[in-house]
């Protein structure tokens, strides 16, 4: 007689991706996708690690393959599939993706008089806007023939004057 064990084979994923290539802006939904095979009902648990190595679940075990991801955070980040077989058996994939941080928003852009005005006014610009860190605010104009004039540059006030001189139809930029 001879002696002779059987070892279940693990799970192979055959891949892992991403609908949205890396890098992608905090805020962004992410679909992750795995594709496995092995023994019986595969089950799917995706995690996330930063760059400080703390782990989150994203999701728990489940029989979808698929995951949305609404990125948060910004910074490198190492995504996470488990694929786990009927017998237990688990095998990990992994990726790399960088969350950068998402454009500012300009909630509101307004002046204290309404057009039309005439050459010589003065107008008060106000801006307000949301976003990451401390914003900064630039206020330019562009006349009808395509000429762009900074009113004020880049700074911390949302608060620009602009005297109005030429004639004509013009457009206000913050």
């Amino acid at each position: 007689s001879m002696s002779y064990t059987v070892k279940a084979v693990p799970p192979t994923v055959s891949s892992f991706t991403v609908d949205k290539k890396s890098p992608q802006a905090s805020g962004t939904q992410v679909k992750l996708t795995a594709k496995a095979t092995g023994t019986g009902t595969l089950q799917y648990k995706f995690l996330i690690k930063d760059a400080a190595g703390n782990w989150s679940v994203l999701r728990d075990y489940g029989t979808s393959n698929t995951y949305t991801w609404t990125t948060k955070a910004t910074g490198n980040k190492t995504l996470y599939v488990d694929v786990k077989d009927s017998n237990g058996q688990v095998t990990r994939k992994s990726m790399s993706y960088t969350i950068t941080a998402a454009a500012p928003t300009v909630t509101s852009f307004t002046a204290d008089k309404k057009s039309p005005q005439a050459s010589g006014t003065q107008l008060l610009l106000m801006a307000q806007a949301t976003g990451e860190g401390e914003l900064q605010y630039k206020f330019l104009v562009k006349d009808a023939s395509g000429n762009w004039f900074v009113i004020q540059d880049y700074s911390s006030s949302n608060i620009a004057v602009w005297k109005a001189s030429k004639t004509g139809n013009k457009t206000l930029y913050v």
